[in-house]
């Protein structure tokens, strides 16, 4: 059997001796009925909120009962509350009701039937609203504690709603995004025009890859998943959008290939070295035989200088192959990634000089990470030079910087070059490729293996006729 406790507000004894009566015959509740006589003691008992209902006499010291009710609402109590009303009156109803009364029952009608039916309709009233307050908490911590990104956009891509991840992801506060196209966040606007044409047509979409860009500019690779939400006339309002991190997990991977690649290019290298010097040792040796036997002078010597500079440049490609695939040991200890990037920009001044290209530094962020220095510094004045010789005399410009986001110290070295086109992007990295005439091919393969050896990698990103943009990625202490 249900039990109610009601706490009657009510001057009158004659209204509490027919409401008790009344009770006594519901059947399947059991009543606790308690009754107070004056406007204070009803305030300070309504205060404590321990009855299941509350019925307030309408008139009560002089016509106060609204007023209590009023002062309940606004104290945060969500109980029932019904008046009691002298007689029946659309004014006073409409007044009840905007103060916030969830029934009113006229005295001089109350019954077993209109007591039983104005207390189960309101006490079920609000446990269903209890239901939904309940629901919508667990719905609002599961999308505020999201550890991915959450944003709900309107039937044209504007936000309306984010969560918390959000800011951490993109570092910015959620409400800067209120009210802005949900193409804010793309790197490339067309890749946004793809998603929006997809989402505008299917409404559910499964694992969007794309790549968006935070405040700092920093390229985060995402998966994105939408949900179609309806209104309560079942319209369809807005979408439901879910950003995935897979940033970390792509360069997890990217790390892993590129290692393998490197301990593919050892073997090779080793495999060369065995198989290439052996017989260019006997031809250096042969050389210097047919030196001695030759004349002293004569057209003979441009050939077999020809040949001891050629075999020269072979075993000085071996030698750098093998000290490329075989890692060098790392001094780590904590030091100031912003202190290195500068010593790799002084190294690099005369270049930059001689070339006519204007370098600009913003390294006002002061970040720390467990680095070998001098091989850091090695590292980023490689990819400081690449940019050199990328962009054209006179008009290059070249921009580093240095930040941190919440796992990441990142060093990005862009120029205004000519570009690298997709199909050399998956190539860069590789041993011996190069797109300089005099170049080997090795420095951005040194400046990899380096950042690989400190627990990071290296993401690029470039466009024919607008330039690239290196960005070295170092786990933060």
């Amino acid at each position: 059997m249900k039990h109610l406790s009601i706490l009657l507000i009510d001057q009158l004894p004659p209204d509490y001796e027919i409401i008790r009566a009344n009770l006594k015959v519901i059947p399947n509740i059991k009543f606790e009925l308690d009754w107070v006589k004056s406007f204070e003691e009803g305030q300070q008992r309504i205060n404590e909120n321990k009855a299941d209902i509350y019925l307030i006499e309408n008139n009560l010291d002089g016509g106060k009962g609204l007023r209590l009710l009023e002062e309940a609402r606004k104290s945060g109590i969500e109980k029932p509350i019904i008046i009691l009303t002298l007689e029946e009156e659309l004014e006073t109803d409409l007044e009840a009701f905007s103060a916030g009364a969830d029934d009113y029952i006229v005295k001089n009608r109350i019954n077993e039937h209109s007591l039983q039916r104005s207390i189960r309709y309101t006490y079920d009233k609000f446990i269903s609203k209890q239901k939904i307050v309940v629901n919508e908490t667990r719905y609002r911590l599961l999308f505020e504690r999201s550890i991915d990104a959450i944003v709900i956009v309107d039937s044209k891509l504007s936000v309306l709603e984010a969560n918390q991840s959000l800011y951490n992801l993109f570092g910015e506060k959620t409400e800067k995004y209120i009210g802005k196209s949900f193409s804010a966040f793309f790197k490339k606007q067309d890749d946004y025009k793809s998603f929006e044409e997809a989402v505008k047509q299917k409404g559910l979409i499964k694992d969007y890859e794309t790549t968006l860009i935070t405040k700092k500019k920093e390229t985060v690779h995402v998966s994105i998943n939408t949900l179609l939400l309806f209104d309560l006339e079942n319209n369809p309002s807005s979408f439901q959008i879910i950003i995935k991190n897979l940033t970390q997990e792509k360069r997890s991977k990217q790390r892993l290939i590129r290692s393998e690649k490197l301990a593919t290019t050892g073997m090779i290298s080793r495999s060369i070295a065995h198989e290439v010097r052996n017989p260019l040792t006997n031809i250096n040796l042969a050389l210097d035989h047919l030196i001695e036997e030759l004349p002293k002078e004569g057209d003979h010597e441009i050939y077999t200088e020809i040949i001891s500079r050629n075999s020269k440049r072979i075993n000085d490609l071996i030698t750098e192959l093998l000290n490329l695939a075989k890692p060098s040991k790392l001094n780590l200890s904590k030091n100031s990634v912003k202190s290195v990037v500068k010593e790799a920009i002084i190294l690099a001044k005369d270049r930059l000089h001689l070339n006519d290209i204007k370098l600009t530094s913003k390294l006002k962020e002061e970040c720390f990470a467990q680095l070998d220095p001098e091989q850091l510094k090695t590292a980023i004045l490689n990819l400081i030079i690449n940019a050199i010789e990328a962009n054209d005399k006179k008009n290059g410009k070249i921009v580093v910087r240095v930040f941190s986001t919440l796992n990441d110290v990142h060093i990005e070295i862009k120029d205004n070059g000519k570009g690298i086109g997709k199909e050399f992007l998956v190539k860069l990295f590789d041993p011996f490729f190069t797109g300089k005439a005099k170049g080997m091919g090795l420095g951005l393969t040194s400046s990899q293996n380096i950042i690989l050896q400190h627990g990071g990698n290296i993401d690029v990103d470039s466009e024919v006729g607008k330039g690239t943009v290196f960005m070295v990625n170092l786990p933060k202490i």
